[in-house]
């Protein structure tokens, strides 16, 4: 089995396998009201002589931090009537389901590899990242946060899922790839199935070592839409990138914006 799956289902306290590795930030969840002043954070309610009082503030209403002494991060979060998803990594690819009033940890699960993002459909979670050995990975989980299927998708090099969508019964990742395309860096878009059958993958990047990447993927209308930023194209370093497709796989346009510089 390529993943060594892991779920624990209350708090993930000091649980650790010693197939986790990575190294992580502080994972911080914020829930906020829009009524009153932030009393306890003064940086962030300080307001400047030449700058208009605002309507309305913000107040904390709870705050959850998950993690201990390494370094944890979040990178996505999605939100129900009921229940906030997050996902990241802690020691491993994290995902965790909240109680959307209180905060408290309904469930929290993961896999082996890092950075997982998440998008949901009909109450399933469906995650991408990196795995261990330097592939996409793609992940189904269940309402109750177990695995479902894992799939992976990469060669030799380094590559990496950075977005999924699900679509009209298919999922779709964008991230980079170090395996496949013109050289260096490319950007990738990846289109399976629900049960996890890779229907194609594409890759877009101008080769000569220089930098591609995918951060997020969106389909509306029966068209594909990711961004991401280039070196290969626009006005030079790294430009924003968004590149259109047909449900097919074939590229209908593609623009950059930015200067001379890095954006």
């Amino acid at each position: 089995m390529v993943f060594n799956y892991i779920s624990e289902h209350k708090n993930f306290g000091k649980t650790r396998t010693n197939q986790m590795v990575g190294i992580m930030k502080q994972l911080l969840i914020v829930s906020l009201l829009i009524s009153a002043p932030l009393t306890f954070l003064p940086h962030l309610s300080t307001i400047h002589k030449d700058t208009p009082s605002p309507k309305q503030t913000l107040e904390v209403l709870w705050y959850k931090t998950i993690g201990g002494n390494d370094n944890e991060y979040g990178l996505s979060i999605y939100v129900t009537n009921k229940t906030i998803y997050i996902s990241g990594t802690y020691i491993n690819a994290y995902i965790a389901a909240l109680n959307r009033t209180t905060g408290e940890i309904i469930w929290n699960s993961g896999w082996n590899g890092y950075d997982a993002y998440i998008a949901l459909a009909d109450n399933n979670i469906y995650s991408t990242g990196k795995t261990q050995d330097y592939d996409v990975a793609l992940v189904e989980m269940n309402p109750t946060g177990n695995l479902v299927w894992s799939r992976t998708w990469g060669g030799g090099d380094d590559d990496a899922g950075h977005g999924v969508f699900v679509y009209n019964d298919y999922i779709y990742v964008v991230g980079y790839t170090y395996s496949f395309g013109a050289g260096g860096h490319d950007v990738c878009l990846l289109k399976y199935d629900l049960d996890g059958n890779l229907v194609w993958n594409r890759t877009w990047g101008g080769g000569g070592g220089r930098w591609e990447e995918g951060h997020g993927v969106f389909v509306y209308n029966d068209y594909i839409y990711v961004v991401g930023y280039t070196e290969s194209f626009g006005a030079g370093y790294y430009d924003v990138c968004l590149l259109k497709y047909d449900l097919d796989g074939n590229l209908v346009w593609n623009r950059t914006w930015g200067g001379g510089y890095y954006d």
